[in-house]
């Protein structure tokens, strides 16, 4: 039998955990230069809120957020922002019109932006807004899950990817998601219900007091539908639409 030549066996064995090396420190190196973005700078605002002024919170698309909006007795309205893993920072831009406080959110400074939530699919702030639990409030986002405590004034929230979640709402209530699931847990009674929720892909979860009353139309296409409340004679209404997903409503 013909024998191998010595160069084309021993040296390639020898070479291949070199290889195996060599790969590993290119992917460490690779994935180091995705991560080494260093967050920026925090941005914060505040300021006293006028009787029955409105405050709408808007967050540029190019802005992947992590939303909690908390109720509190307070007069002012405070709003911090903190950059994660980013190569810059956040800015906030407020004006005024219209009886509302319009508070602006974009990012800072790096073109890359674009990029970071399709790559690394988390958020790319932290925010955390802070108003009277009684004011009327608007969230406008893209992509983030919004959380909402002890917000019980009239309340709107519409995004397009991550999570809404809100406890302790009043009856003056939008949530409108496409993706992701929907929490909605109702406390203050001292309205006539006005409530819209729609959704597309996830889920509804809607609890409400004991003598909740209210005409209830629910329907989900693509899902099981479990309504336990629903007063043809009262003067509340009550929307709940899903495309595929289940619904529920439910008192507590």
């Amino acid at each position: 039998m013909k024998q191998r030549p010595a160069f084309c066996s021993r040296p390639s064995v020898k070479f291949l955990p070199w290889l195996l090396v060599a790969m590993a420190l290119a992917s460490d190196c690779s994935s180091t230069e995705r991560l080494s973005g260093a967050p920026g700078p925090e941005a914060h605002f505040q300021t006293r809120l006028s009787a029955n002024q409105a405050v709408s919170l808007e967050i540029s698309p190019m802005l992947g957020a992590d939303v909690s909006v908390v109720g509190s007795s307070d007069p002012h309205v405070q709003l911090d922002a903190t950059p994660l893993n980013d190569y810059s920072g956040v800015t906030i831009t407020p004006s005024v019109n219209s009886g509302w406080l319009r508070l602006r959110l974009d990012p800072s400074g790096s073109g890359q932006r674009s990029f970071n939530w399709l790559f690394r699919h988390h958020a790319e702030a932290k925010i955390t807004l802070r108003v009277p639990h009684l004011a009327t409030v608007a969230i406008n986002g893209v992509n983030g899950p919004v959380r909402v405590d002890g917000v019980s004034g009239p309340l709107s929230v519409k995004i397009v990817n991550g999570a809404i979640e809100v406890n302790g709402a009043g009856t003056m209530l939008s949530l409108h998601l496409v993706n992701g699931p929907i929490d909605a847990g109702i406390t203050d009674l001292s309205r006539v219900p006005n409530i819209s929720i729609v959704g597309t892909n996830g889920s509804i979860d809607v609890t409400v007091p004991r003598g909740f009353k209210a005409r209830v139309s629910a329907q989900t296409l693509l899902g099981p539908l479990d309504q336990q409340v629903n007063d043809a004679a009262a003067p509340g209404i009550v929307n709940i639409r899903l495309v595929a997903g289940p619904v529920a409503i439910e008192e507590r």
